[in-house]
């Protein structure tokens, strides 16, 4: 079990010397690394009750909802990921957008629920 954030998680324009993890936590709010630069991976297989985030990010590893669950839209518009991306058993209440977003690895949604289409 996870931490529980009764606000926002906001990354925004940070630099990241590694990971980005919330596994396991509930963020009661957005999760958002707009324009953020990550050297390593994201891992959010969480609870998020809002939207995330990762507009005009740039994330050199992997970006992950596993089993994640997020209640409103998930948005990666322009935004670069080296490595896979991967929503595998994931629910996304809102749209998933990938518009203009570059992918280095394969993009999976096996057994995801998306509710509100999904823009690539």
């Amino acid at each position: 079990m996870g931490a529980t954030v009764e606000g926002d998680v906001s990354l925004c324009d940070a630099t990241v010397m590694g990971e980005v993890s919330l596994g396991g936590a509930t963020v009661e709010r957005d999760v958002s690394l707009g324009g953020a630069t990550v050297e390593g991976g994201v891992w959010l297989n969480a609870t998020v009750e809002g939207d995330v985030s990762l507009n005009r990010a740039t994330v050199e590893g992997g970006v992950s909802l596993y089993s994640a669950t997020v209640m409103g839209g998930v948005s990666w518009v322009g935004a670069t990921v080296g490595g896979c991306v991967v929503l595998h058993r994931a629910t996304v209440e809102g749209g998933l957008q990938l518009v203009g977003a570059t992918v280095g690895g394969d993009v999976g949604l096996m057994g995801a629920a998306v509710e509100r289409g999904v823009w690539l």
